[in-house]
C-alpha cells in the first residue's frame, strides 16, 4: 500500500465512498438517536429515583441513608434499562426498513 492510498475498513469497504444503492443511511437517524438517548437518561433517572421511593415507602424505610442507597440502586438499573429500550427501538426500526426493501421472502432474487 502506498502512502497515499486510502485504507479500507476491515470489511473491506472504503469509509468515503457512498453506501451501496439498498443501504442508504436514513436522514436525521444521528440527530433523532441523540435526543432519543437524552431523553432516556433523564427517563432513567427520573424513574429509578421515583421508583425506588416508592419501594422505600411501601416496605417502610425511614433511614435516609439506607433511602439514598436503595435510590442511586435503582438509578443504576434504571438507567441502562432505558439506554436498552431506546436502541432496542433504534434497530428495529433500521431493520424494518431494510426488510421492506427486500420484500417480504427475504434477500432479493438473482435474475
Amino acid at each position: 500500500m502506498t502512502r497515499n492510498s486510502r485504507q479500507l475498513h476491515p470489511e473491506g469497504t472504503d469509509p468515503g465512498a457512498s453506501p451501496p444503492p439498498g443501504k442508504r443511511k436514513r436522514p436525521g437517524s444521528r440527530p433523532l438517536l441523540a435526543v432519543a438517548l437524552a431523553a432516556a437518561a433523564l427517563g432513567g433517572l427520573f424513574a429509578g429515583a421515583h421508583a425506588a421511593d416508592l419501594i422505600s415507602d411501601w416496605i417502610g424505610i425511614a433511614s435516609v441513608p439506607v433511602r439514598l442507597v436503595l435510590k442511586v440502586a435503582c438509578v443504576a438499573v434504571a438507567i441502562p434499562g432505558a439506554f436498552y429500550v431506546v436502541e432496542r427501538g433504534f434497530l428495529s426500526r433500521s431493520t424494518r426498513g431494510e426488510r421492506n426493501e427486500r420484500g417480504p421472502s427475504g434477500p432479493p432474487s438473482e435474475p
